[in-house]
């Protein structure tokens, strides 16, 4: 399973990191927690999103304990009435997939530590639940397939991408009719520089999307035979091609400055892309190595925390969690 195989490679990496860098970290997203056991972002109340992150950043340094974990576990269940769908256009719709994956995720990584499961004491199946959700989010349009953020939204090959790693974690596997009709939408969203849009209507391509695209084929088998060679060669080159001058990977060719999300979405498609069936372009990680991790490192805060690039003073758990993968990525390819 793709979500599965990325959290093992991940862990391995986050092992191998210096024990400081290890603590600085676990130290700082400890501090972020609220007293509702949720995380937020950089302001406001305790998230969804961001306790997701949280919860992914700690499990990933070995450094969830049981206190924190079950502090997590009540503000998700607190959430949880959001989860159930009861009528097609009520109020239970206001969750984003992205949260629904972030609660989904969270609650399975608190289970995991604790041993506390979510959903069962409150007469909740999660992958009835998943499937109505997942339900309204789906678009078919002129046989492109995928899903949207909302369900007034248009297929978003990001959101295409969580939902099915969602999917898979939870044995939800598409259909044959699923899978082609996604399959044709992720064609779709290739441009003619090899990258992928994250929109029909976007003509351009970007870094963030492309990796997304990428996860999408390897999940559903897509980078097979002479064809997926050839996509998997012209994205390498793309996303080789979107380094900036700092060492950071840009979020799109015109983008003014690199950022850490796109530095840690480009690694962990090339990562994926490294071990493509036929893959004949050649990725030299000692270089890629030499010339990131310096900005990576540069998006330190110096009490912990990763902000967006070294010209962000913010850190928050969103961006902890991309620094931290995008160094344990490091790590694996040396």
């Amino acid at each position: 399973m793709y979500l599965a195989e990325l959290t093992m490679r991940l862990t391995e990496g986050v092992s191998r990191l210096q024990p400081e860098v290890r603590q600085q970290q676990a130290s700082f997203l400890k501090t972020q927690q609220r007293e509702d056991g949720g995380f937020p972002g950089r302001k406001g109340p305790s998230d969804l999103y961001y306790t997701g992150f949280a919860l992914r950043a700690l499990a990933l340094l070995d450094a969830l304990d049981r206190e924190t974990a079950n502090r997590a576990g009540r503000f998700l269940a607190s959430r949880l009435s959001d989860f159930i769908v009861s009528e097609p256009e009520g109020p239970s719709q206001a969750m984003s997939a992205i949260e629904d994956f972030s609660l989904l995720t969270g609650a399975m990584i608190v289970e995991f530590a604790t041993g506390v499961d979510l959903f069962t004491p409150r007469a909740i199946d999660p992958l009835a639940a998943f499937g109505q959700r997942i339900a309204l989010l789906w678009r078919d349009q002129a046989g492109l397939g995928g899903y949207a953020k909302s369900p007034r939204g248009s297929i978003s090959t990001y959101q295409t991408f969580l939902t099915l790693a969602a999917r898979e974690s939870i044995g939800i596997e598409p259909t044959d009719t699923e899978r082609e009709s996604i399959l044709a939408m992720v064609h779709a969203m290739r441009r003619e520089d090899g990258g992928f849009a994250e929109i029909t209507a976007i003509r351009r391509s970007g870094t963030n999307p492309t990796a997304a695209a990428i996860g999408i084929l390897r999940m559903l088998d897509g980078l097979r035979g002479p064809s997926g060679q050839r996509i998997a060669g012209e994205a390498i080159d793309l996303i080789l091609s979107m380094r900036g001058e700092d060492g950071g990977f840009l979020a799109a060719a015109h983008a003014p400055v690199s950022d850490l999300l796109s530095t840690f979405t480009a690694l962990t498609a090339l990562r994926d892309l490294a071990s493509a069936p036929g893959r004949k372009t050649t990725i030299h990680w000692a270089k890629i190595q030499e010339a990131t991790e310096p900005f990576i490192r540069s998006c330190v805060a110096p009490s912990g925390g990763f902000s967006a690039g070294p010209w962000d003073e913010t850190p928050d758990v969103e961006y902890t969690f991309y620094g931290i993968g995008a160094l344990a990525t490091l790590v694996l390819c040396q």
